[in-house]
């Protein structure tokens, strides 16, 4: 795999993890769940964005072809 892809990879990862503490801190706090919603939307339109990226690097993570 290329240096893009897995640079690609890991910040995606990493937004994956923020969205599931941002899940967990809306069921801990649901006085802030608004605030939370708002930055949950965020990672989401991000991750979106890394997925398209991931793409763009010719790699189709969702059925695992990669095409170098």
């Amino acid at each position: 795999m290329n240096n893009n892809f897995n640079t690609i990879k890991n910040e995606l990862d990493k937004v994956q993890s923020l969205i599931l503490e941002n899940n967990y801190l809306q069921s801990k706090y649901p006085d802030k769940k608004e605030e939370l919603e708002l930055g949950l939307y965020s990672l989401k339109s991000l991750e979106s964005e890394m997925f398209e990226a991931l793409e763009k690097e010719c790699v189709n993570i969702k059925y695992g072809n990669i095409c170098h």
